[in-house]
């Protein structure tokens, strides 16, 4: 009777605190001191809950606290066991992928350091060096005066240019590793990778137009499903790409600080948390994918408008997380052929990839697969210059 009166009353306030950021989690978005106030609410919220459960069920405090940290050090163990194929049950596969690109995901572009404000492309990479750090890697950035994860020199009039997002990027691997810089060993020529997180094509094509390309005889596109709402955008506005504000950037900055940085009962919170938020909330994931045939159409209308002032060749291929299908490839190639469109190659990596090549929770290739591509379009860029000869070119 005597926890009914007074203990409940505070038990319930306890849980009223971690009410708060389980359903209005969008509204602790706006600065630093709203992403303190969430994180302390979750905090106290807990303790309090602790503190006089512990009274109603006549245990010890420290009983239940050494519970609830067991129970955190258990779900990050599970990301441990799974990245190392330790555990491989769907259902704990499934649940690592929600919880880490929800709640933990390190974004490089709005990373403190990494990441920075641009009033043409809304962010590129700062220049200097930094680190990006998830799950499954923690890798070394060495970026340009351009923003792009590169060298200085290889900006001074590269004959090859990289366009592409993440994968391209090298996201996960060193810089080394990435397929860029494979293929810059092969071929022994210069080679600018310019692939920077989340790009479409459209913001590889501006960016394209920054660089010093007079040198630049091949030009390689990876394109990956998640570019068409750019590319719509961009297309639909008159070929004009609308940037969003300097306000948004420093929103999603400290949204993904909040998202990259431990707090005490992160993982427990979250993981309860999430699917609650999913049943009430029904939030949509995303924006509908058009129909392929109208994300090839805005895809190819960049092409042309990059080939109006480049008259060197394009090597392009379609990348995604977790899978490359030929879906993609198809279109592309089913295009140009119709189009009869010319100086474009096109590689499937569809048949190139496997599982293997790719991180287990995050998606991006992994070195392996970074290897794999450089490898095929290195094959490429050799059986063309073969045919060349052959025919006396």
């Amino acid at each position: 009777m005597n926890f009914l009166k007074t203990d409940l009353r505070k038990f319930l306030f306890g849980l009223a605190l971690l009410v708060l950021p389980i359903f209005f989690n969008d509204n602790f978005n706006g600065g630093w001191v709203p992403i303190g106030v969430y994180v302390l609410l979750i905090i106290s919220g807990i303790l309090i809950v602790l503190y006089y459960l512990s009274k109603r069920l006549k245990i010890s405090y420290l009983y239940l606290f050494s519970i609830v940290l067991m129970m955190e050090l258990g779900i990050y163990s599970t990301f441990t066991l799974v990245k190392q194929q330790q555990i491989k049950s769907p259902a704990i596969l499934q649940f690592s992928k929600n919880m880490y690109f929800q709640y933990f995901r390190n974004i490089p572009s709005f990373q403190m350091g990494l990441g920075k404000y641009d009033r043409d492309l809304f962010y590129t990479l700062q220049s200097g060096h930094s680190v990006n750090s998830n799950f499954e890697y923690s890798n070394h950035y060495q970026v340009n005066s351009q923003g792009t994860r590169d060298d200085e020199t290889s900006l001074d009039f590269p004959e090859i240019i990289m366009l592409g997002d993440s994968h391209t990027m090298g996201w996960g691997v060193e810089q080394e590793e990435t397929f860029s810089n494979l293929l810059e060993q092969k071929v022994k020529k210069k080679v600018l990778n310019t692939g920077i997180v989340s790009y479409g094509t459209a913001r590889e094509f501006l960016l394209f137009q920054k660089l010093k390309t007079d040198s630049c005889q091949t030009i390689i596109w990876q394109y990956c499903s998640n570019d068409d709402r750019e590319n719509k955008s961009f297309v639909e506005n008159g070929d004009q790409l609308e940037i969003s504000s300097e306000r948004e950037y420093q929103f999603r900055y400290k949204r993904n600080f909040l998202q990259s940085n431990y707090y005490p009962f992160k993982y427990c919170f979250e993981t309860l948390a999430h699917p609650i938020r999913k049943v009430t909330k029904r939030r949509k994931e995303g924006v509908p994918s058009l129909e392929l045939a109208s994300q090839v159409d805005h895809f190819f209308r960049i092409i042309q408008l990059m080939q109006a002032g480049f008259k060197g060749k394009i090597i392009m291929f379609n990348l995604e997380s977790f899978e490359t299908t030929d879906i993609y490839y198809v279109a592309f190639k089913k295009y140009v052929e119709e189009n009869h469109l010319e100086k474009i190659q096109l590689i499937d990596m569809s048949t190139i990839l496997e599982q293997e090549d790719y991180f287990i929770i995050d998606g991006h290739i992994n070195v392996l697969g970074h290897q794999k591509v450089s490898e095929a379009i290195f094959r490429k860029m050799q059986s063309k210059s073969k045919k060349r000869s052959q025919n006396g070119i």
